[in-house]
């Protein structure tokens, strides 16, 4: 032994966990509550890859917001 720390070695493909339903696990940021509902950011929507077709506020897929 040389007496220099040791470096954690980083996974070489880290991939994002997920959900049972294949959504992406949420993490810090991705939502906050309001009156009582879950509002997804915009981050969050980006992650998940698609849109969901359920008129989200932050949606940054286009999709008609009524």
């Amino acid at each position: 032994m040389t007496g220099t720390p040791l470096e954690p070695a980083e996974p070489a493909n880290q991939a994002e966990p997920v959900q049972p339903s294949g959504r992406p696990a949420l993490q810090p940021g991705d939502f906050y509550m309001e009156c009582g509902r879950m509002v997804f950011t915009a981050a969050y929507h980006l992650r998940r890859g698609s849109c969901c077709g359920s008129r989200c506020r932050h949606c940054p897929y286009n999709h008609c917001k009524r």
